[in-house]
């Protein structure tokens, strides 16, 4: 966005809206730190990203501390290699999609939701969300079929709830 020439503002505001998902990870993990120091919550605070927490809710729910928490780490001791090799090596990669390389985050956000994918209702919402970001792709410009079919699966989820819920 900035070697686009948006302004700080549209560029703040865009960061923060695409992070708002963080809240809603928090407040899923909060009752499993519920013993935690407010200091070390702080420090916990900077480890939640979507890998860790999909593993941690894939496994249990509410999920796991411990799960949460090693998976984190791992996340992180991956993150910073990759990290330093790409930075010492990552140059030498001329054109990373001709090897694929420009798929492999999209990949993980995949797998991520493949490891979701319980029941048939969960089969039905994915390819269904899939279905119509296509449909709202080739009809819309930009990206806007991510935040429309983005919208409306969360807001039928809402509606609908999980059946597993109890509460």
């Amino acid at each position: 966005m900035i070697a686009a020439g948006a302004s700080p503002l549209s560029v703040i505001l865009t960061t923060y809206v695409v992070n708002m998902r963080h809240y809603l990870m928090a407040a899923t993990l909060a009752p499993s730190f519920g013993a935690f120091s407010r200091r070390r919550l702080a420090l916990i605070a900077h480890v939640v990203n979507d890998e860790s927490f999909a593993v941690a809710v894939s496994r249990s729910r509410p999920p796991d501390a411990a799960v949460f928490l090693g998976s984190a780490a791992a996340i992180f001791v991956a993150f910073v290699g990759g990290v330093t090799v790409g930075t010492l090596i990552g140059g030498l990669v001329a054109e990373p999609e001709r090897y694929g390389l420009d798929f492999a985050f999209p990949a993980v956000f995949l797998a991520l939701v493949a490891t979701q994918l319980r029941h048939r209702r969960d089969w039905l919402v994915a390819v269904g969300s899939a279905l119509a970001a296509l449909a709202i792709a080739v009809r819309l410009p930009g990206n806007w079929h991510i935040l429309i079919a983005g919208l409306t699966v969360s807001g039928a989820g809402a509606l609908f709830g999980d059946p597993e819920d109890t509460a």
